[in-house]
């Protein structure tokens, strides 16, 4: 038995005590996302006990060395352990005192339990694979029906987010507070995005490239304002909004039912970050020019419903002209997070490194996969077309 799977069950023996479990049994399995997933090991399993129905679960045991650690603006595993301990029960009272249905409510896992201490967290919760939910195929684009249902629970979340400064601001005040952003050295981060330009010019069609050089030369210096500078209207953002961290049911009325999952990077931030990232990491040229701005139009619908259910007024919480300025400042992460992320969601499982030994440079060092090449030249086209690369 790994050192991983023993602090699993340090956890699964507190969760056995909190819930007076008798007479129990641990059933563990390692779990893998066939490449999708770079902060933790995975388990799925059961505890069976004589005194209460088995309890599925899944979880995460952290895998991030010190060095990573410091490297990166989000403190991943604290981020993740405060949003099920903690916001998921602010959000129950929100919702609870506004009285939202419950299929009109944020889906987020049950917690189980977790352990907190540095280099040694791990995170239990309900296991929602067995009850029939999955993940999206990385390697496919998303769909409308599969894309509008994530916004629509995408905008819970940020609907939750404003409800919580008007509702409940001291608990507001406590999670920006504890979700702060790390500064992070700008020499080294500086010095990651333009390796990373520097790999995305190389695989991009030869017409592209002057234009991708030039537009990365002027953002590089400030990309850090761009990343985590202010907002108009902040809320509580995902920060790692794709296909991988959604789970996903199809009923039998060909209807998605969405659960958001893997809160690592949450944090006060635009609603834009979000949706360029859905958009531009998880979805091909055809699907753009198709639903782009629908899917954007659909987003601001349903905030508006989200905040209406939560009795807040959009048009002064979050009016449209304020998210068409917000579009218009960070449009341009759409292209970045294409840059940064593609060659990572798309590579092939054999070519993603070992866990135990991921750092920023192996990230860097990924190769390059045939579907990234594609994709990342469509992006670079899709903001030559939006007069954004000149």
């Amino acid at each position: 038995m790994d050192v991983y799977q023993i602090l699993l069950e340090r956890s699964l023996k507190n969760i056995v005590k909190a819930k007076k479990l008798e007479n129990h049994t641990f059933e563990i399995t390692p779990f893998s996302t066939r490449g999708a997933n770079y902060s933790s090991l995975l388990f799925i399993g059961k505890i069976s006990a004589s005194n209460r129905e088995e309890l599925k679960f899944f979880a995460k045991v952290a895998t991030f060395s010190n060095t990573l650690r410091l490297q990166l603006p989000t403190r991943f595993y604290y981020t993740e352990q405060y949003t099920y301990s903690v916001l998921a029960k602010v959000f129950d009272k929100i919702e609870n005192k506004r009285g939202i249905p419950i299929h009109n409510r944020l889906k987020i896992p049950e917690l189980y339990g977790y352990i907190d201490t540095e280099c040694e967290e791990v995170l239990v919760t309900s296991d929602l694979s067995a009850l029939g939910f999955t993940t999206y195929n990385r390697f496919l684009s998303i769909n409308w029906e599969y894309a509008s249902k994530a916004i629509e629970e995408l905008a819970k979340l940020h609907a939750l987010g404003f409800a919580m400064q008007k509702d409940f601001p001291d608990d507001y005040k406590k999670t920006k507070e504890s979700l702060q952003l790390r500064d992070i050295d700008g020499k080294t981060a500086t010095n990651i995005l333009e390796q990373m330009m520097r790999k995305a010019v190389s695989i991009i069609k030869e017409e592209y490239r002057d234009k991708l050089i030039n537009f990365m030369a002027q953002l590089i210096p400030n990309a850090m304002q761009l990343f985590f500078g202010p907002s108009l209207r902040p809320t509580l953002v995902h920060g790692d909004f794709r296909m991988s961290n959604l789970m996903h049911k199809i009923h039998m009325n060909n209807q998605y039912e969405i659960v958001i999952i893997d809160y690592q990077t949450l944090h006060i931030g635009s609603v834009i970050k979000d949706l360029m990232y859905f958009i531009f990491t998880g979805s091909d040229s055809e699907f753009r020019v198709k639903y782009y701005q629908q899917l954007l139009a659909h987003y601001y619908e349903h905030l508006c419903l989200a905040l209406s259910r939560l009795d807040l007024e959009a048009e002064q919480i979050f009016p449209r002209k304020d998210f068409d300025r917000e579009l218009e400042q960070f449009v341009v992460l759409g292209l970045v997070f294409a840059v940064i992320t593609l060659p990572v969601v798309t590579a092939e499982e054999e070519n993603v490194p070992d866990l135990k030994d991921y750092n920023v440079e192996s990230m860097i060092g990924i190769k390059t996969s045939h579907l990234c090449i594609t994709r990342l030249n469509e992006v670079v086209e899709d903001f030559i077309k939006l007069n954004i690369l000149k």
